[in-house]
């Protein structure tokens, strides 16, 4: 029998089941089950998902409407540590940088942006040995500090067309998903229940022993690979995607190239 989170997931991601994760924030999970027993309505939860992601961005940005229309307008999407904590409410993380990954053709409009928010860029501009796991799929990354804080946004530059391109590059299925600025795609939705996989051809980078210790902190674990999607060609919003609007009248992650061009297989 499903529980209320899961049947308010399978009716907000349409024909797909995948239920919600669990370890979804507190005040969320209240108004998932509102939301199944009539009290509230979906579009209502779209709009308290939208309210949480804004609330996030408050910690980055003055202006979050502006940076989410410049996430959709450009096709880029956030990743990283900041989409886990969106998704489990890990208050007691530390707030880390802001991950934004561009395709190459986005630079200045990015740039701008982040600019018009007293943010600066540092030099050296390219810092591949931070993302060794994905720096086959990394033109470059640029790092920017907001004048006067500690708040810092790593702008990670694909090498072709794709913001995503990198992301199917990653270590570790716990963080191959991504926000846009009126979506959320998750590749893996089991390893939100602080489950992971290695993907171990992807693995042998300096840094991933440390970066899977983090997680082993943050209350993951790390199994071998297994299940249905495994072993199969992927991309992001197939079947085994747990994809979720965060905006009214949009559609959950854009058509096309951004999603249907970027493949996988573990």
């Amino acid at each position: 029998m499903q529980t209320n989170t899961e049947t308010a997931a399978a009716q907000l991601n349409g024909a797909r089941q995948h239920p919600l994760p669990l370890c979804v924030t507190a005040d969320l999970g209240f108004l998932i089950n509102y939301a199944v027993q009539g009290d509230i309505r979906p579009q209502d939860l779209v709009d308290a998902l939208s309210v949480h992601f804004t609330r996030m961005l408050q910690g980055y940005v003055v202006d979050p409407a502006r940076f989410r229309e410049m996430l959709d307008d450009t096709d880029s999407v956030i990743s990283g540590s900041f989409v886990l904590r969106y998704i489990e409410g890990a208050t007691e993380w530390a707030e880390g940088d802001l991950d934004i990954y561009i395709d190459r053709t986005s630079v200045k409009e990015v740039k701008e942006v982040l600019e018009a928010e007293h943010y600066v860029s540092e030099t050296p501009v390219q810092q591949h040995w931070n993302y060794g796991h994905a720096a086959g799929s990394i033109r470059e990354v640029i790092k920017f500090k907001k004048l006067g804080t500690s708040r810092s946004i790593d702008v990670i530059v694909s090498r072709n067309k794709l913001s995503i391109f990198p992301i199917a590059d990653f270590w570790g299925t716990q963080v191959m998903n991504f926000m846009t600025g009126s979506s959320i795609c998750i590749a893996y939705p089991q390893t939100l229940n602080c489950v992971a996989f290695l993907v171990p051809r992807r693995s042998t980078d300096w840094k991933v022993p440390f970066l899977i210790g983090k997680y082993q902190w943050r209350g993951y674990e790390f199994r071998e690979l297994n299940g249905e999607e495994l072993g199969k060609v992927r991309y992001f919003g197939d079947k085994y995607c747990l994809c979720l609007p965060l905006r009214q009248g949009r559609v959950t992650i854009a058509r096309g190239p951004l999603v249907d061009t970027v493949v996988w297989k573990l």
